[in-house]
């Protein structure tokens, strides 16, 4: 006996939001897939095909972005411009790079997005991937990075985030972020760092927490106000100022962390908070000045 099983084909498309420059997809451009997407209810994403996107976006919560093909690493995907975020919900960006003269993402408003970048490049000429000063950490505000490429350094200036107000929280995972010394990253919230590197000056000020684990910090840490922070296995360089600058009033914790710096001292600051070195390695200045108040344990020189 011979069974016939009939299969029924369906043409079904990936999404119904597809962006091309040269015609072959539903939209043209970007922001009018975004504004059918959000027409229609949103929680869609917008498969963006290969090309160079000349555009000032005002983007939408739960309407994602999403690079049709490869990686954002190499630009096949490229959007141009300077966007507004959605003010609360969420939106993922994915398989992108994204290019701007100053800042990409740019709102003085107090919003509460959870904003996750994945597989993306980033292209600051000169500024912030997110000036984003008041964004409220406490009401749910984010910024996640995953897998990014912070950019050409020869070319970029990328202070990366500027929240010196808000209380942003910023999850950085198995990533790379900032680039040149002109701008530095503020960061006012909390901030959790795993097997990545920062690669700009970096500022934590009053109401930051800061846990970093296997990170590169390779252009100077400073801290001020109340900042806390434990850092572990991780390198913190600078070779054109000190390494760490320590203003903060409460404790700053290095565990097994290399501090590498030619500048003397190579740890400054005037400050009533601890810095605690635990295990730490200094291969080249080791001078620390007498206004910080450390503690030390299996210090090595």
């Amino acid at each position: 006996m011979i069974f016939n099983i009939g299969i029924a084909h369906e043409t079904a498309l990936i999404s119904n939001y597809i962006v091309a420059k040269d015609g072959t997809g539903s939209y043209n451009t970007i922001q009018s897939a975004i504004d059918a997407a959000a027409s229609k209810g949103g929680n869609a994403a917008i498969w963006i095909k290969n090309g160079i996107y000349r555009e000032n976006l005002s983007l939408r919560s739960g309407i994602n972005l999403i690079g049709a093909t490869g990686l954002g690493d190499f630009g096949d995907a490229e959007i141009v411009g300077t966007h507004t975020p959605p003010l609360e919900g969420h939106i993922i960006l994915r398989n992108l790079k994204w290019s701007g003269e100053h800042s990409i993402f740019y709102s003085e408003e107090p919003g509460t997005a959870h904003i996750a970048m994945l597989d993306t490049c980033l292209n600051v000429k000169s500024g912030y991937t997110f000036y984003l000063p008041y964004w409220n950490g406490s009401e749910g505000g984010a910024i996640e990075f995953f897998d990014v490429n912070p950019g050409d350094p020869a070319q970029c200036q990328d202070g990366v985030i500027c929240n010196p107000y808000g209380g942003v929280k910023v999850f950085l995972y198995n990533a790379a972020i900032g680039a040149g010394k002109s701008y530095v990253m503020q960061i006012s919230g909390e901030m959790v760092m795993l097997a990545a590197s920062i690669n700009c000056p970096a500022h934590f000020s009053s109401c930051a927490k800061f846990q970093c684990d296997s990170g590169i910090i390779t252009a100077g840490i400073s801290f001020s106000g109340d900042a806390t922070a434990q850092i572990s296995n991780s390198r913190i360089r600078n070779l054109d100022d000190s390494a760490i600058h320590m203003d903060s009033s409460e404790k700053i914790s290095l565990n097994l962390c290399v501090i590498d710096g030619i500048n003397n001292p190579v740890i400054d600051g005037h400050s009533k908070g601890v810095l605690a070195l635990n295990g730490c390695i200094f291969p080249n200045s080791s001078v620390i000045s007498p206004e910080v108040h450390i503690t030390k344990k299996g210090f090595l020189e």
